[in-house]
């Protein structure tokens, strides 16, 4: 690369930062007008007979939609280029029930290779919700990934992780909230001579994140997510961080900024997200 993806990530996040703290009042007081703390959707204007239009709210991740989601992504890990495509389709048979199956087409420029990459499932499952209690929300959540990528490609792992996961939801504020979570991590064995010869057995770890939501106005929110992982105890602990930023272009459609930050692991992922609710 010709320029400094980590500078760029930190410079994002800063201006993320800036601009929402320039925008805080007019957030707080776009929630506190008509932001249902029991609801699942926002309003988001009006129709020419001034009816209350409103859009799913998915700045909570426990508020759960069936949606359809194109995304664009690049990344930078240790120096190697990876950029592609990654789909995502999510299904909400009803608000306490979610499936989750994400599959990327990927390209490598170091390797110069093409292909599928690993495939991610979830399953999640809200078991208490009441935005209106301090401690708002309570649930489970099975997090799969799958090594359909070619770890020889440059496009895969070569390993399957499974991480099942407690997450709550503490409602701070209409337009502020956080979201923990805690995770034991399983990540499967691998014989490939790619991966540190310490690493290539089973790993046994745990992560813990908090997701904060923060409304900025009708139609935009943000959210900031730092995460903790130890894969396994004889493996040094790793530091990520994640912004999002959300934009709400009608009550069907929304468009998406993603940014991961691991300096542990010197890599940086930027991800565009077209997503479509059905």
């Amino acid at each position: 690369m010709d320029f400094d993806t980590t500078r760029l990530s930190n410079s994002l996040i800063a201006l993320a930062l800036a601009l929402l703290v320039a925008a805080l009042p007019t957030g707080v007081a776009a929630a506190q007008d008509h932001d249902n703390a029991e609801d699942e959707y926002d309003i988001v204007g009006t129709d020419a007979a001034g009816n209350p239009i409103e859009a799913p709210d998915t700045s909570k991740p426990t508020n759960l939609f069936s949606s359809f989601g194109h995304n664009l992504e690049y990344t930078e890990a240790a120096g190697t280029d990876i950029w592609g495509y990654r789909g995502n389709l999510q299904w909400a048979p009803n608000p306490e029930n979610l499936v989750l199956v994400e599959l990327p087409l990927l390209r490598n420029e170091s390797t110069g290779k093409t292909g599928i990459g690993d495939t991610r499932l979830r399953y999640f499952n809200i078991l208490w919700k009441d935005y209106s209690q301090f401690f708002g929300a309570f649930a489970l959540s099975v997090d799969t990934v799958l090594p359909t990528g070619d770890i020889d490609d440059g496009l895969g792992s070569d390993r399957a992780v499974i991480a099942p996961a407690v997450a709550g939801g503490l409602m701070i504020a209409p337009w502020i909230q956080t979201f923990p979570i805690v995770s034991y991590v399983y990540t499967d064995s691998t014989d490939s001579l790619l991966v540190p010869e310490a690493s290539r057995g089973s790993l046994h770890g745990y992560s813990i994140q908090a997701i904060t939501p923060i409304v900025v106005s009708d139609k935009v929110w943000l959210s900031y997510t730092p995460i903790y992982l130890k894969a396994d105890s004889k493996l040094p602990s790793t530091f990520s961080h994640e912004l999002l930023l959300n934009y709400t272009l009608s009550p069907k459609h929304q468009l998406q900024f993603f940014l991961r930050d691991s300096p542990d692991t010197d890599t940086q992922s930027f991800r565009l997200t077209f997503r479509s609710f059905f």
